[in-house]
């Protein structure tokens, strides 16, 4: 392994994005600027697996020429330099690190180089994209073994069990689904999609995980790709979005079904379509009504995504998008808080904060 491998009964966080990376206890990131808007007890492990919204900055190790390793990528962390992060500075996972009451963000721990520019997938395909399939593939092969070394059988078991597993990943599916398959497609991709979706937890489940926060795919048809490409600015796209709102629902539906199954199976799934619906039509009392920009990106020129060379909005607390696809810091914040918060519109059985309190 290329990393340091420091273990702790109190804290151990593992991350995966491409890659699996462990918490170190010295501060890579810190999130201590940000109030706490999560439980107050000790945190738990937190294990996440997922694309650009978990992604804490495994790019800028992997792949010196991946985009999130270049400006303005990064351009609001102290120091004001790229992270590996696809924002200008935070995603989700470190939010939800963040509402867990960790004081920092996960670093990077390496165990596979990919330079894909993808975000993630679902779905498993060919090609040099780390599939969701191959991070819990390295779950099973690398950390749980090392968890059952280190405390041995029945105390990793406890450890897994009372762990907070994190899920951010599906929206490229839906992306290239979109982009390269008929509509009259889109009932089988459904139904593979889900049944996919839920052999990975039915796998994690079997590797020990009990507690799953599961954050939904976006409402891909409103990202700023959308109103960049789109005739009418004001306009998101049908079919995405119905494709994002069917995955969203089929996997509540499933997940209900899993649940009589494994009785001790406890998740939330944090309804992000509601969530980017609401902060896209920015009526008041919106979870984004402070928000002033929510359909263009904050950085790519409305044409392509962030590099060196594009236009970079100024108020960038005040937009929604930073690139064609993922969230500014301010929307990674507001998401995470949703998931955490106590409207039921944004998630469902429960809330983040009310699973782990459970």
């Amino acid at each position: 392994m290329a990393a340091e491998d420091v273990v702790s009964s109190s804290a151990f966080v593992v991350h995966f994005f491409l890659t699996v990376i462990m918490i170190l206890f010295k501060p890579i990131q810190c999130l201590s600027s940000y109030p706490s808007y999560g439980t107050t007890r000790s945190p738990p492990a937190m294990f996440a697996i997922g694309g650009g919204q978990a992604d804490v900055g495994t790019n800028a190790i992997l792949n010196s020429s991946a985009p999130g390793n270049k400006p303005f990528n990064g351009i609001d962390c102290d120091p004001p330099l790229p992270t590996g992060r696809l924002s200008n500075c935070w995603v989700v996972a470190d939010f939800v690190a963040m509402a867990l009451g960790y004081d920092e963000s996960p670093p990077p721990f390496l165990a596979v180089v990919n330079s894909s520019k993808r975000f993630d997938r679902v779905i498993t395909s060919r090609g040099s994209l780390v599939t969701v399939g191959q991070q819990i593939d390295q779950f099973g092969a690398v950390v749980r073994p090392r968890l059952i070394a280190l405390l041995g059988p029945v105390a990793a078991g406890n450890f897994l069990a009372q762990s907070f597993f994190l899920l951010a990943t599906g929206s490229i599916d839906i992306a290239e689904q979109r982009a390269n398959a008929p509509p009259s497609s889109d009932p089988r991709f459904l139904r593979l999609y889900i049944a996919q979706y839920v052999d990975y937890i039915r796998t994690l489940y079997a590797l020990g995980g009990r507690v799953f926060g599961i954050v939904a795919p976006s409402l891909v048809g409103c990202s700023s790709f959308y109103y960049n490409s789109s005739n009418s600015s004001s306009e998101c796209d049908a079919r995405s979005n119905s494709l994002s709102l069917g995955a969203f629902n089929r996997l509540a539906s499933a997940l209900r079904l899993l649940r009589l199954t494994y009785p001790d199976f406890r998740y939330s799934i944090c309804n992000s379509p509601n969530f980017y619906f609401d902060v896209i039509a920015n009526a008041p009392g919106s979870p984004g009504c402070g928000l002033k920009e929510v359909r263009a990106s904050c950085c790519g020129n409305r044409r392509a995504m962030c590099s060196p060379t594009s236009a970079l909005c100024g108020n960038r607390d005040e937009y929604f998008f930073w690139n064609l696809y993922l969230l500014t810091s301010e929307g990674s914040r507001l998401h995470s808080a949703a998931c955490f918060g106590r409207n039921p519109r944004y998630w469902t059985p429960v809330s983040f904060a009310a699973l782990l309190k459970d």
